[in-house]
């Protein structure tokens, strides 16, 4: 079923749905690994997520640890910062922005305008100290920032690497 763009969910009013496993796949120094919701719990008053404005410190943290290698065309980048001890360290970055085709964005959103209405999602990466389910919590709340710019559609663009084989 598709929604037009008059249709939309009423996000805020979603309840919480728990994950559909209790593995999260972890990226450091571009090798995998992988964490269990056992190994310890996601405590939200220990982070915080804000816009990166400079690329450089985005930038390095991805090429650092994101198996490609690589830094794409961005349109906003978010930090996922540890606050404990009232030291903020960078642990985590996304990076939304242009994909290399429109197409990417046009062909799951022809209702909205690529660019402006619609992004896609083209590095997530997280350190492994991060507890398990740091994800979910770092990139919902970078969609309800995105969601208050007039962003209405992300396209989750992965290429994730196979668990036996690094990169």
């Amino acid at each position: 079923m598709r929604f037009s763009v008059q249709e939309t969910l009423p996000f805020e009013d979603l309840p919480e749905v728990p994950t559909a496993s209790p593995w999260c796949q972890r990226w450091r120094e571009r090798r995998h690994s992988w964490a269990h919701v056992r190994d310890g719990g996601f405590d939200a008053r220990r982070y915080t997520v804000d816009v990166i404005p400079d690329e450089e410190p985005a930038k390095g943290f991805v090429l650092a640890h994101h198996y490609s290698g690589s830094y794409p065309a961005v349109t906003v980048q978010f930090g996922l910062y540890d606050v404990v001890d009232g030291e903020r360290q960078l642990c985590g970055v996304a990076v939304f922005g242009v994909p290399v085709s429109t197409a990417v964005l046009t062909k799951p959103l022809p209702e909205l305008r690529p660019y402006t209405e619609s992004l896609v999602c083209s590095r997530f990466v997280l350190l492994d100290e991060c507890p398990a389910n740091s994800e979910s919590w770092f990139l919902a709340n970078c969609l309800k920032r995105l969601l208050a710019s007039g962003v209405r559609g992300v396209v989750l663009a992965y290429a994730g690497a196979d668990m036996f084989n690094d990169g």
